[in-house]
C-alpha cells in the first residue's frame, strides 16, 4: 500500500476505501504505527499489527496504513522522530484518517504527546482492547470488571481540559469536562470504589454457585481468542451457547454439563479468550472471570489448527494461566482440524503428538475430546470410606449424586460408604460429618474398622506385643490383624493431627504407582481420616526396631549387601524414575523443583542451628551445599521419599519385593532415596548402586554421589526440624546425635 513504510509481504493489506460511495454510515478511518525494537523482527511486528487490525475491524474500523519505525528504546516521551510524525501526519491529511491506532502501550505524556503532534484522535492497543470488551459485556459481572479496568487506564490520563471518559476511542480529544484535573480525579476514584464493592458482592454469589458444584469435576476451555471455544463449549455439553465469529464473542464465564454425562457429574466452562499482550488491567479485573481455570481439574487449551499463528497463541495462553497461579492438569486440543488435509494434519502430529485433533463440527471427534475427559476424570478420583451418622441421610444423597460408590455398608453407627471422587469433593463432605475419634487401645481400632463392613481380628501370631499397638513409627500406631479367612492385615491410625492430607498424597501415590513397579506396594482396602487398612505384604523390612529401641536387619548385612539387594533396588528406583512426571502431577502428586527444594532446606536451617548448635565447621558445610548451584541441577523424578531399610520389604534371597510407608512421594530430587545408603550401609555401598543405576537406565543426574553425601550430611537439620515441629524429643535428640557423628568425621 502506498502509505506503508514497509512493504514486506508479511505486513497486514489494507484496502483504499476512497473510491467507495454508498449510503451506509462512513466508518472510523485509522493507521496503525507501531516502534520497532531492537529483538522484535520483521514477522512478529507484522504478526502484531495485522491481529490489532482484526481488533479494530471488531470495532467497525476501518484500516487504511500502517507506519512503524525502528527505536532502541519506547520510553521516550516523543516515542517517534520528527519525520516520521511528519509522514504520519501526512497520510492522516490525505487520507482523512480520524484515529491512530498505536500498537502497544503508551504512558501518558506519550499519549498527550503523539495526539498533540497528529492531530486526531490516538488510542494504544489496550484502549482497543477495552472498547471492545465494553462492547462484548453482557452480564453485571463483565460489565463491572470493564468499568474498572477503564477507570484504572483512565485515571492516569486525565489531562487538562479533557475528563478521560472517551468510551469510542480509549481516551484522547473527547469532549470538555472539568478543567480541576484533581476533581474529575477525585470523581473517578470514588466511581471506582462503588464499581468494586458491587464487583465484590458479585463475586462472593459466583464463588458460591462454584462451592455448589463444586464437587462435580471441572473443565475449563482456556485459548486465544475465535479459537473455537464456544463452539467446542456447544459440543461438548449439547447447549445454546453463543457462537460468533468474532474476537471475544466470549466475556463472562459459561458452565454446562457435559453430554453425554458421567457419573459423577462432568462441568465445562469456557472462559474470556486471550490475545498477545492482554491489557494488565483487564488480566486484574477478569481475574475473578477466569477463576474457573484456576480452580479446574483440567485445562483444556484449545487453538484453531487452521490459524498458522497457533505456537505463539499457545504460548500466549500457557503465559496467562501461569500469572493467574493456575496448573490443573492440562491438554491441548486442535480444533477446527475439519479445514486441514491429511498431510498438515500429520504435520501437526508430528510437532505436537500428545495435542488431540478435533472439529466442533465433526461428531465423531468430539466423541474422542469426551472419552479423553472422562480417562482424566478416571484417574484423578481417589478413594476413601466416609461413616455417616442416620441423621444426616442428606449427605448420604450428595455422596451418591457426586460421586462413584464402590461399596455400601449399614451398621449401628450409619451408613459407611467407600466412593471413588474427585480429590476435593470429599472434603466436601467430610465437613458436614463429626470429627473422626482417636484411637489408644486396639479393641477401639478394631471396632471402628467393623463400623466400616471390615472384619478383623488380633494376629497373635505376629511379632507384635498381645493387645498392643506397634508404636515403632512416628506418625502413626500400626495394629497386626487378620481377617475371617486368616490372612494378614496392617491397620494404621495416627498419632497427632495433621496427617490427613499426607495420607491421601500417599493413597494418590499407591493408585497411580500400583501397577507400574517390578516391587508389590500396599493396596489400600479402608482409607479414612482415622484409620488406614491393606493386606500385608510379603517380605520382611530390610530392619526392624523393637519396642526397646533396639534395631535388628533381615535378611541384609549392612557391611556387605548383596549384589541381588542392590541390582533389585536399582532395578525398582530405575522403573519410578521412567514414570512420566506429567502423568504423576495429574494424579495428585507433588512436584520440589531445586530452587522450591532449595528453598525449603534454607528455611530450617536458622531454627535447626539454635537447638543443634554444631561447629562452625559443619554449618559452613551446610551452607556451601546449599550455595553450591552445581549441586542442584537436577531433574525432578518420582521419590519415594524416607526410603530406609525400614520401609523395604525383603523376600528370603534378601531381594527387594515391596515398599512401604510412601506418605513422603513426591516429584523431586533422587538423591533423597538415595542418600540412605549412605547412612544405613558400609562406605562403598553407594558407588556399587550408582553403578547398577547406570546399568538399568535410572536416571539420578549429576554429581549423585557428592548430592548425596550432602544432603546425608544435612539430614541432622531436617530431623530437627521435624522434631520442632513435632515436639519429638526423641528426635530431637537423634539430629543431636548425627551433628555430633559428622562433628567428628570433619
Amino acid at each position: 500500500m502506498r502509505h506503508r513504510d514497509n512493504t514486506t509481504p508479511d505486513a497486514p493489506e489494507h484496502r483504499d476505501a476512497s473510491s467507495t460511495h454508498d449510503t451506509t454510515p462512513t466508518p472510523e478511518r485509522a493507521l496503525i504505527i507501531a516502534v520497532q525494537l531492537a529483538g522484535t523482527d520483521d514477522p512478529e511486528l507484522y504478526s502484531s499489527a495485522a491481529e490489532l487490525e482484526r481488533l479494530a475491524n471488531t470495532l467497525g474500523i476501518e484500516v487504511l496504513g500502517f507506519h512503524s519505525q525502528r527505536r532502541s528504546s519506547g520510553k521516550s516521551a516523543k516515542l517517534l522522530g520528527s519525520g516520521k510524525l511528519e509522514e504520519i501526519a501526512h497520510a492522516i491529511e490525505e487520507l482523512g484518517i480520524t484515529r491512530v491506532l498505536f500498537d502497544g502501550e503508551l504512558t501518558p505524556r506519550q499519549h498527550e504527546n503523539l495526539e498533540d503532534a497528529l492531530g486526531v484522535r490516538v488510542t494504544d492497543r489496550s484502549g482497543v482492547v477495552l472498547r471492545i470488551f465494553e462492547e462484548r459485556a453482557q452480564t453485571r459481572q463483565a460489565q463491572l470488571e470493564v468499568d474498572i479496568a477503564r477507570i484504572e487506564y483512565e485515571l492516569p490520563r486525565v489531562r487538562r481540559g479533557h475528563v478521560a471518559d472517551d468510551r469510542r476511542g480509549g481516551g484522547g480529544r473527547g469532549e470538555k469536562g472539568h478543567t480541576n484535573v484533581e476533581l474529575a480525579r477525585q470523581r473517578l476514584r470514588e466511581r471506582l470504589v462503588t464499581l468494586r464493592r458491587e464487583l465484590t458482592d458479585l463475586q462472593q454469589h459466583a464463588a458460591t454457585q462454584r462451592a455448589r458444584r463444586s464437587s462435580a469435576f471441572q473443565v475449563a476451555l482456556v485459548g486465544y481468542t475465535n479459537a473455537g471455544k464456544s463452539s467446542l463449549m456447544r459440543a461438548l455439553t449439547s447447549s445454546e451457547v453463543l457462537v460468533e465469529d468474532k474476537l471475544f464473542a466470549t466475556l463472562g464465564t459459561t458452565a454446562r454439563k457435559l453430554d453425554p454425562p458421567l457419573q459423577p457429574e462432568v462441568v465445562v466452562s469456557d472462559t474470556v479468550g486471550f490475545i498477545k499482550r492482554l491489557p494488565h488491567e483487564l488480566v486484574a479485573s477478569f481475574k475473578s472471570t477466569l477463576d474457573e481455570a484456576h480452580d479446574a481439574d483440567l485445562l483444556l487449551y484449545v487453538l484453531d489448527a487452521s490459524d498458522p499463528e497457533w505456537p505463539d497463541h499457545l504460548q500466549v495462553t500457557r503465559e496467562t494461566i501461569q500469572d493467574l497461579g493456575a496448573n490443573p492438569h492440562s491438554r491441548v486440543v486442535f480444533n477446527k482440524v475439519d479445514r486441514l488435509d491429511d498431510a498438515e494434519r500429520a504435520s501437526l502430529r508430528m510437532r505436537m503428538p500428545d495435542a488431540l485433533q478435533v472439529s466442533a463440527m465433526r461428531p465423531e471427534l468430539v466423541a474422542l475430546l469426551h472419552a479423553e475427559i472422562a480417562r482424566v476424570q478416571e484417574t484423578s478420583f481417589v478413594e476413601e470410606s466416609l461413616l455417616i451418622p442416620f441423621e444426616l441421610g442428606h449427605v448420604v444423597g450428595a455422596v451418591h449424586e457426586g460421586a462413584r460408590v464402590v461399596e455400601q455398608h449399614h451398621g449401628p453407627r450409619g451408613t459407611a460408604l467407600k466412593v471413588r471422587a474427585p480429590a476435593h469433593a470429599i472434603p466436601l463432605w467430610r465437613a458436614e460429618l463429626p470429627d473422626p475419634p482417636r484411637f489408644d487401645d486396639v479393641d477401639s481400632l478394631l471396632e471402628r474398622a467393623a463400623d466400616y463392613g471390615l472384619e478383623l481380628m488380633l494376629d497373635d501370631a505376629s511379632d507384635q506385643a498381645p493387645g498392643a499397638f506397634d508404636e515403632s513409627g512416628a506418625d502413626y500406631r500400626v495394629l497386626h490383624a487378620i481377617d475371617q479367612e486368616g490372612d494378614p492385615w496392617i491397620v494404621r491410625t495416627p498419632r497427632r493431627e495433621g496427617l490427613y492430607e499426607p495420607a491421601r498424597i500417599e493413597a494418590r501415590a499407591l493408585r497411580a504407582l500400583s501397577d507400574d513397579l517390578p516391587v508389590e506396594l500396599p493396596r489400600w482396602e479402608l482409607h479414612t481420616p482415622e484409620i488406614i487398612a491393606y493386606r500385608r505384604l510379603k517380605g520382611r523390612p530390610g530392619w526392624q526396631i523393637s519396642p526397646e529401641g533396639e534395631l535388628s536387619w533381615n535378611h541384609i548385612d549392612p557391611q556387605d549387601p548383596s549384589e541381588a539387594f542392590l541390582r533389585s533396588v536399582a532395578r525398582t528406583i530405575a522403573a519410578m524414575h521412567r514414570l512420566p512426571s506429567d502423568e504423576l502431577r495429574a494424579a495428585g502428586l507433588p512436584q520440589r523443583t531445586p530452587q522450591k527444594e532449595r528453598d525449603h532446606l534454607k528455611a530450617m536451617l536458622p531454627r535447626a542451628l539454635s537447638v543443634l548448635k554444631p561447629a562452625p565447621e559443619v554449618r559452613e558445610r551446610w551452607e556451601r551445599w546449599l550455595a553450591a548451584d552445581h549441586l542442584w541441577a537436577w531433574t525432578p523424578k518420582l521419590v519415594h521419599g524416607d526410603l530406609h531399610p525400614g520401609h523395604l520389604l525383603l523376600d528370603e534371597r534378601g531381594q527387594l519385593s515391596g515398599i512401604i510407608d510412601w506418605s513422603e512421594a513426591h516429584l523431586g530430587d533422587p538423591a533423597i532415596d538415595l542418600s540412605f545408603f549412605i547412612g544405613a550401609f558400609a562406605p562403598g555401598t553407594l558407588e556399587r548402586l550408582r553403578d547398577l543405576l547406570d546399568e538399568e537406565g535410572a536416571e539420578p543426574g549429576f554429581a549423585l554421589v557428592e548430592r548425596c553425601q550432602e544432603r546425608w550430611a544435612y539430614y541432622a537439620v531436617i530431623t530437627a526440624d521435624w522434631a520442632l515441629d513435632n515436639d519429638h524429643e526423641q528426635a530431637l535428640a537423634h539430629a543431636r546425635n548425627l551433628t555430633k557423628a559428622l562433628e567428628s568425621r570433619q
